[in-house]
């Protein structure tokens, strides 16, 4: 019984800490964004999300980008020979660029599948509104802190409203 006791304290500890932290990074977070803006716009705070695990991913490896930097041309190309060929021009088959698209997209899969992804930080996403002089706009940013509560990475993204 005495044990029970014991985890159900540590639990509880363990989550009133965790909680005090998130507060900590909220903070953080509303500083940063109220540092950046414009003088004259309000920050309104709408929701943050709870804070969770940022990973590394492969999609930011210096060998994804030199991949894609070939297969982006190669696309470009096989898409304007379609619309010439679609216009009533003439048809086109670049068999080597088909093939070599192929073996960089098993590159990338093989990438993907190798690649193991390491802990970066905690990761907070964060919706407000800010007034402009327009009129509101909306943002959502993703903070990530290392373990020292420092922002190692942030993106701040607006959103636009439907008419």
């Amino acid at each position: 019984m005495r044990n029970t006791y014991f985890i159900l304290f540590f639990l509880m500890l363990c989550t009133g800490c965790s909680r005090h932290n998130e507060g900590e990074l909220k903070k953080i977070i509303e500083n940063d964004i109220k540092k950046t803006i414009p003088t004259h716009w309000t920050y309104i705070p709408v929701k943050f999300l709870p804070a969770d695990s940022a990973m590394s991913s492969f999609l930011d490896t210096p060998q994804y980008k030199e991949i894609m930097n070939e297969i982006l041309p190669i696309d470009s190309t096989l898409i304007a020979d379609s619309i010439i060929y679609a216009e009533g021009g003439y048809k086109y088959e670049n068999n080597y660029l088909i093939e070599r698209k192929k073996e960089l997209y098993e590159k990338l899969n093989d990438l993907e599948k190798k690649y193991k992804p390491r802990y970066l930080g905690k990761r907070i996403l964060h919706y407000y509104k800010c007034q402009t002089d327009f009129e509101d706009s909306t943002y959502y940013s993703i903070y990530i802190f290392n373990s020292s509560n420092e922002i190692i990475s942030k993106e701040i993204i607006a959103v636009q409203p439907y008419r």
